[in-house]
């Protein structure tokens, strides 16, 4: 009788044991969803408040809190001359990123005609030995002691030296390799 209420309880503890694990599961699986929901929420809240975010204007700088200063104080005028300092080297890296770009452009132009003067030889080359595998096989030359086909040539590339921004600080222009 004892045995039977201990094997009971046991078989009880295992059950409880089971549920308990199955619950722990189920709230796992409900706190991962709820992590990725908060993500893409996140991302979702990141995005519109970029759209809705206004770039601060130049006087709001000099004038922080709308209050008003005097013109003549000498840290205006560093703050002001400093705004135009600030303003003259964007529009310096908004032209040298230009120049850049149509360097870049003329350049991938340039490698364009390349590939083209190279697919035009490659033709050239593999009719040239179409007609001798023709004159050799009429010659009664076996098709395996014919000369392999010429290889296609690779399409040049070129060499990033900038980087990822593409600005490059030495005054070299990127080579051209042929592969």
């Amino acid at each position: 009788m004892l045995n039977l209420r201990c094997h009971a309880l046991e078989e009880s503890l295992h059950l409880a044991r089971r549920k308990l694990d199955a619950q722990n599961l189920i709230i796992e699986a409900q706190n991962a969803q709820l992590i990725i929901q908060n993500m893409g929420m996140e991302k979702m809240n990141a995005t519109l408040h970029a759209k809705t975010k206004e770039k601060e204007s130049e006087r709001t700088v000099l004038f922080p809190g709308g209050k008003g200063q005097h013109l003549t104080d000498g840290k205006m005028i560093q703050k002001k001359r400093q705004l135009e300092e600030d303003k003259r080297q964007e529009e310096l890296a908004k032209e040298e990123r230009r120049n850049a770009k149509e360097n870049h452009r003329a350049e991938k132009e340039l490698l364009d005609e390349q590939w083209k003067q190279l697919l035009e030889r490659y033709a050239e080359t593999v009719v040239l030995w179409e007609m001798e595998c023709q004159r050799l096989r009429k010659a009664g030359t076996r098709v395996k002691d014919l000369s392999k086909k010429p290889k296609r040539p690779l399409k040049p590339k070129l060499i990033q030296t900038g980087g990822e921004n593409g600005g490059d600080e030495d005054d070299k222009d990127e080579d051209v390799v042929e592969d």
